[in-house]
């Protein structure tokens, strides 16, 4: 079997490194070799994995992953944004880049992991596809199909393998080519909001007189989405301080500290509204992160 060896290195670091010290006997993580890539499958209780800047330097800089989330729900977050994951959505991300994955209930996912030689493009980091509202069904057949393929492998020929390979390749070529940079309305506001967020003025007037738009026009924007135009606020603050909670030259620096300057009143407040978003208390991330440095000096000082 050819199995690349960037996907055979990048495996034996997450293995031998950071992830699976997650991991307890009743959890899994196993991969299975296709050729030039491969098929992974995670089942797991509730997680916080941190990738810092250090982790993500370990690992080769051309390896992606396309994972699917099978059962569960949770958050990946990276410096840009704050991204909800339900079960059936599908998310690409460049392994050599920080971010965290947060889950606060068991969770399943199952991830095609390629080096970039195999394809001519791919998606940006972070590019999600979800599941529900999915008009064509292309991302939860591609999930289904990845857990499917994922469970026949053991029985699977060269042939198999080699098909399965192909269909995932041409999947991800398809997803790269519908990606297709453009700043609309929404995503103006949007960017305001990420780049403000600390602001306590930030509100609907605010965001009105910077970008030219009416209220009603504002509030009609975030009608179609996930969450209205507040929420999205609420949920950029959080991220701004889930990041500064994870970040490794801030373990000194006080949660008091982090959630004023991510635009909420006090602590108290900030601490309440953490936990009801994140089902877990600020201590608690920040306490993860340490025990991810631990390792991080262990595997890659």
């Amino acid at each position: 079997m050819n199995l690349d060896s960037s996907v055979i290195r990048t495996s034996l670091q997450l293995q031998a490194g950071h992830f699976s010290d997650y991991l307890s006997a009743e959890q899994s993580y196993a991969e299975q070799p296709l050729l030039s890539t491969s098929l992974t499958r995670v089942a797991a209780a509730p997680l916080i994995s941190i990738r810092t800047a250090a982790i993500a330097a370990g690992i080769a800089t051309d390896y992606y992953s396309l994972i699917g989330l099978q059962r569960g729900s949770g958050y990946w977050i990276s410096e840009q944004r704050q991204t909800p994951l339900q079960a059936g959505d599908l998310i690409f991300i460049h392994a050599s880049e920080s971010f965290t994955f947060h889950f606060d209930r068991h969770y399943e996912v199952v991830s095609f992991n390629l080096p970039r030689w195999v394809v001519d493009d791919v998606p940006p980091h972070g590019t999600v596809w979800p599941g529900t509202g999915d008009s064509d069904g292309t991302a939860h057949d591609l999930v289904s199909l990845m857990a499917s393929r994922y469970r026949q492998m053991q029985q699977g020929d060269f042939r198999y393998r080699q098909n399965t390979e192909a269909r995932l390749l041409r999947a991800v070529a398809v997803m790269a080519a519908q990606q297709t940079p453009k700043q609309d309305s929404l995503q103006l506001v949007q960017q305001l909001i990420r780049q403000h967020a600390a602001d306590e003025a930030l509100n609907t007037d605010w965001l009105g007189r910077r970008s030219g738009f009416s209220r009603r026009y504002l509030f009609k924007l975030f009608s179609q989405q996930p969450c209205s135009l507040n929420q999205f606020i609420f949920r950029t603050r959080l991220e701004h301080a889930y990041l500064g909670l994870t970040d490794p030259q801030a373990l000194i620096r006080p949660v008091n500290d982090i959630a004023l300057s991510s635009g909420f009143k006090s602590q108290a407040h900030f601490s309440r509204l953490f936990r009801q978003h994140f089902s877990v208390a600020p201590g608690a991330i920040r306490r993860q992160l340490k025990d991810t440095i631990g390792r991080d000096i262990i595997h890659y000082g």
